[in-house]
């Protein structure tokens, strides 16, 4: 297991129930290496980083609901050629009409 995590609480944490690979958004490690990437953020703007962890054939799955924030993702090369796959899961029984990330 792999953990990106912007807090350093939580990267504490990680570290303490065992997690050996541990980075900072920020940092470059980590880099093409995850079979399967779950991003669960909440922040659009961090499925970029997401696809460039996500290894050859990888799988990302989008957990958080970024509501009606969007953001450009790199989706060129690097993901057509590592044959990336992003897929979306609710994580909770919010109905639609209710916008709790606006």
């Amino acid at each position: 297991m792999q953990i990106v995590e912007p807090s350093e609480r939580r990267r504490a944490v990680a570290s303490q129930i065992g997690v050996k690979e541990i980075c900072k958004p920020e940092d470059n490690g980590l880099l093409d290496a995850a079979d399967i990437v779950i991003e669960a953020s909440g922040n659009p703007k961090v499925l970029d980083s997401a696809i460039a962890r996500a290894g050859q054939e990888a799988l990302i799955v989008v957990v958080s609901n970024c509501g009606r924030r969007s953001s450009q993702l790199a989706l060129g090369n690097q993901f057509h050629r590592r044959r990336l796959t992003i897929k979306s899961s609710q994580v909770s029984a919010i109905p639609v009409s209710i916008d709790t990330m606006s």
